[in-house]
């Protein structure tokens, strides 16, 4: 199930806005008004999410045939909807608060409609992998047959893989999962780059430790993950996260000696380990750090 921080707007019904529907027609490349007539709940499919009654933006989606992992929507501060199949900026349809002539939304009005939407803001693909998603769908809107139950998507810079009809993972082109991907092109992501590159000699390594620290970065309030913002430091979240979150998130030694490749070991035995870096030790046992002194 999605996750809406609007689910009051999702939910809320057309008499409450005023709403009028329109529904983009991808062959005809236009928008009609959507026929009062089918705001009926007997009209619902089978197929899709009963929850939405006629008259809210859920509705029409799944009127439509949709599931609701199917579609997303962007809004304007005038409360329009734009709803768009998930992975695409195709429009389904568009709830607007003002009725056009002829029962047309032309170009130029969908055009100054969309004007503030920003695609890479709306649309997350890691919440909507999550999601149930049909295998007919995806090739429908990308416009591509699954071959070997995948599916490469050149515009998003993704695989997507399918079993039995339905997504069940995806990964992007350049390994990025996460924060990493979302921070992608930042002065932060730059810094953690150029950190992981001057440790490791191999990509693999490099993107790894990229991933492991925006994961480290998400689990901190600010006011801890800020503390790596330093020379001392040097912009390496993980560590701060390993000194402080390492023993509860039973961090590992891997983790560990991938992105403090400089930290020192001492006390080996055959099961345990400890490992310098500054003033600080970490003990691992069995390969999960147990201790931080």
């Amino acid at each position: 199930m999605k996750k809406y921080f609007f689910l009051f707007i999702l939910l809320c019904p057309l008499s409450a806005i005023s709403w009028t529907a329109y529904i983009y027609d991808d062959n005809k490349d236009v928008f009609t008004l959507y026929p009062d007539s089918l705001w009926s709940a007997k009209n619902l499919p089978l197929a899709g999410e009963d929850e939405f009654r006629p008259g809210t933006i859920g509705y029409i989606p799944t009127k439509l045939g949709y599931l609701e992992d199917e579609w997303y929507m962007w809004f304007d501060e005038n409360n329009d909807v734009v709803v768009f199949k998930a992975f695409t900026q195709v429009p389904i349809c568009a709830l607007v608060t003002t009725e056009f002539p002829n029962g047309l939304l032309g170009k130029d009005e969908y055009n100054n409609l969309i004007s503030g939407f920003d695609y890479k803001a709306t649309f997350k693909i890691d919440r909507a992998i999550k999601g149930k998603i049909r295998q007919k769908f995806m090739e429908k809107a990308l416009g591509q047959t699954a071959v070997d139950n995948c599916i490469a998507d050149n515009v998003n810079q993704f695989r997507y893989y399918f079993k039995d009809g339905y997504l069940i993972d995806a990964e992007s082109y350049d390994g990025l999962v996460g924060y990493a991907r979302e921070f992608k092109g930042s002065k932060l992501f730059e810094v953690i780059q150029r950190n992981a590159r001057n440790k490791h000699a191999d990509e693999a390594s490099v993107i790894k430790e990229i991933n492991f620290q925006f994961d480290c970065f998400a689990k901190m309030p600010p006011e801890h993950f800020k503390l790596a913002y330093n020379d001392v430091y040097n912009y390496n979240m993980a560590l701060v996260w390993f000194s402080l979150y390492g023993v509860e998130g039973n961090a590992t030694l891997s983790n560990f000696q991938l992105c403090v490749p400089d930290a020192k070991p001492i006390d080996i035995s055959t099961d345990s380990i400890s490992m310098v870096w500054g003033s600080n030790i970490f003990e691992f046992k069995k390969g999960i750090l147990v201790n931080v002194k």
